[in-house]
């Protein structure tokens, strides 16, 4: 098994995914980028895990208008079907974050509303990422002034975080927006 090899790749993605999210976005970002470049599989799906793993680094790094168009690129890729349901969702979650952080509050909205249903739907219990789908819902609405929508989401990922790392950067960022929402906009 050499560098080039589909598991040695799978491995290396995850291993910088992971690093972004505890904070080396930068050098997560850096090192998928030549990771991607370096990568020509014979079948071009084997692409879109890649590209979802730079594109959460891309976003962690603050870099939304890249991320939404790499997470674009993961899921034309990822194809359709059951098999691939829940790694588009995955995409979906990201692409909503960035167009959020872009301020592109409407189509957020309009992309994670199906996201956090879809969630609901094929999970039994919670997961980090449909929490992070309705905490981006929640952004959604709050930027659009839709306080009652938001706190309604928010509610659900705040009682997530609690139960699964109350401590965590994504738990205060779930509990001071669902504070916002709470508080009514007043003219």
């Amino acid at each position: 098994m050499g560098a080039g090899h589909q598991q040695v790749i799978t491995a290396m993605h995850a291993l910088w995914q992971t690093r972004a999210w505890l904070g080396d976005a930068a050098a997560a970002e850096t090192a998928l980028t030549a990771l991607l470049a370096g990568y020509e599989p014979a079948d071009q799906a084997l692409l879109a895990p890649l590209l979802y793993s730079l594109g959460v680094a891309q976003r962690l790094n603050r870099h939304d208008a890249a991320a939404l168009e790499t997470q674009t690129r993961a899921l034309a890729l990822f194809g359709e079907g059951p098999a691939a349901r829940l790694d588009r969702l995955h995409v979906e979650t990201e692409r909503g974050l960035s167009e959020v952080a872009l301020g592109r509050f409407d189509e957020a909205r309009r992309r994670l509303q199906p996201v956090v249903a879809a969630f609901a739907s094929l999970q039994l219990a919670p997961t980090p990422q449909a929490a992070d789908a309705r905490v981006a819902l929640g952004r959604a609405c709050l930027g659009l002034n839709l306080h009652a929508e938001a706190a309604a989401v928010l509610a659900d990922a705040d009682t997530f975080w609690r139960a699964h790392d109350p401590s965590s950067r994504w738990a205060e960022e779930g509990a001071s927006l669902l504070a916002a929402a709470h508080t009514t906009v007043t003219p």
